[in-house]
């Protein structure tokens, strides 16, 4: 196991002050691990000699964590809790995530941040002082978990896609007055890069149904349809990619920053009309 993240010392330190067991493999690697044992004791001695009592009124936050934990989990699906909230409007410094914030000092709140259990990915809230609208900032050191993913709001019943750069544009929402928030970034099962695929676009427009398949194996159909000056693009799910997808379907066809999105195909098959260009066109399936 490799050197524990800041979450999972702070998960540690609750579970030492509210005298919960701690996880076998965090206590294995404790056991054989000074560094991680001396940051482990640093922290608990900082939370013993502050004002713990908040801290030990939190056991639901726990039980979310053991959520994490578990290996059930599906992979392509990532959970991300409260660490931070700041839902007193304080004014927003800066913003690592968008260097453009520097220029608009004072524009911008910072409502709080959100992580996974081993840390590797934030989610920053921050909001627009002018209109009220919210934008979430997905950071990672893993590129495919942040741009063009899934981000479901189960507290909302909402989902979004997140840009190229991390960014996905909430709108108008009160994320503070949702109790046990939380956020789930979807990665897709499949992803096929039209432009890096044999055949090409131009041989497959007009010939009916093609198979095509991505570097990892995964296989679909797809049948790409002129209609004057743009394109019809019918998307058909192998039977196999459809298990390993289970039941909510999800399929993105990107171009850009134009999206088309379908939920729930109908029996594997989603239909995308109005596509002015094949440049760059990018089918992604999410559950």
């Amino acid at each position: 196991m490799p050197c524990l993240t800041l979450p999972q010392i702070e998960n540690t330190v609750m579970r030492i002050l509210q005298k919960a067991s701690v996880d076998s493999r965090v206590h294995s690697h404790l056991k054989s691990c000074a560094f991680c044992r001396t940051r482990l004791n640093d922290m608990l001695n900082q939370s013993r000699s502050s004002d713990t009592q908040a801290l030990r009124e939190h056991p639901r936050l726990l039980r979310l964590i053991d959520t994490l934990m578990n290996d059930q989990t599906p992979s392509h699906v990532f959970i991300a809790f409260p660490i931070e909230k700041n839902w007193a409007r304080q004014q927003l410094p800066s913003l690592a995530a968008d260097t453009r914030v520097a220029s608009q000092r004072g524009m911008y709140i910072n409502r709080g941040v959100l992580a996974t259990a081993d840390g590797d990915l934030l989610i920053r809230i921050i909001e627009h002082q002018g209109d009220g609208t919210t934008t979430l900032h997905l950071l990672s050191d893993a590129p495919e978990k942040v741009q063009h993913v899934l981000i479901t709001i189960p507290n909302l019943g909402t989902e979004y896609f997140s840009d190229e750069g991390g960014k996905v544009y909430l709108g108008q929402v009160d994320l503070h007055k949702l109790d046990n928030l939380r956020i789930e970034v979807h990665t897709p099962h499949a992803t096929f890069d039209l432009e890096c695929l044999s055949p090409k676009i131009d041989e497959i427009v007009g010939r009916g149904e093609v198979e095509i398949k991505n570097p990892l194996e995964d296989r679909i159909q797809i049948e790409i349809t002129p209609s004057g000056r743009h394109y019809t693009l019918k998307v058909l799910l192998e039977p196999l990619l459809q298990s390993n997808t289970g039941n909510r379907l999800r399929i993105l066809v990107s171009r850009g920053t134009d999206r088309h999105y379908v939920q729930a195909p109908k029996e594997g098959v989603a239909v995308f009309s109005g596509l002015d260009s094949l440049d760059e066109l990018r089918i992604q399936v999410f559950s």
